[in-house]
């Protein structure tokens, strides 16, 4: 075996270790569903305060019109193309490299223009994050 592969088998090996001895690292998968189709990613890291997750979402998918009461949104965009609305209005086009931040109480929607892949961070504002 050369070196990246030893490197690779041995940071494997260490994945049960890190999610033992530090439980709010997670693997759990996620999905979101819409009229428009499925999208699924799965949780990076989740406290009562705080979310992180890998989405990945198909190109042309929608989400509908919502909001969050008690939650700040984060969208960083790593692949793809997503477009984002704020109170049926369209604010911006992100591609790779761009992020967002969606204030709570905030009416938004977004559009997949490609197969777009983002992490989503979920702020709390007062702990009570639905896991």
């Amino acid at each position: 075996m050369d070196e990246i592969s030893n490197n690779l088998n041995r940071l494997k090996n260490l994945l049960p270790i890190l999610l033992d001895t530090h439980p709010i690292l997670t693997c759990e998968k996620v999905e979101y569903k819409t009229d428009t189709g499925v999208c699924t990613g799965f949780n990076l890291f989740n406290t009562d305060k705080v979310a992180v997750q890998n989405v990945f979402i198909p190109k042309n998918m929608k989400f509908a019109d919502h909001q969050h009461s008690l939650i700040d949104e984060y969208l960083i965009v790593y692949i793809g193309k997503l477009d984002i609305y704020f109170n049926d209005v369209f604010v911006t086009t992100l591609i790779a490299g761009n992020r967002i931040h969606i204030p709570q109480n905030n009416k938004h929607f977004i559009i997949a223009q490609e197969d777009t892949s983002v992490i989503k961070v979920t702020i709390s504002s007062n702990g009570e994050y639905l896991k």
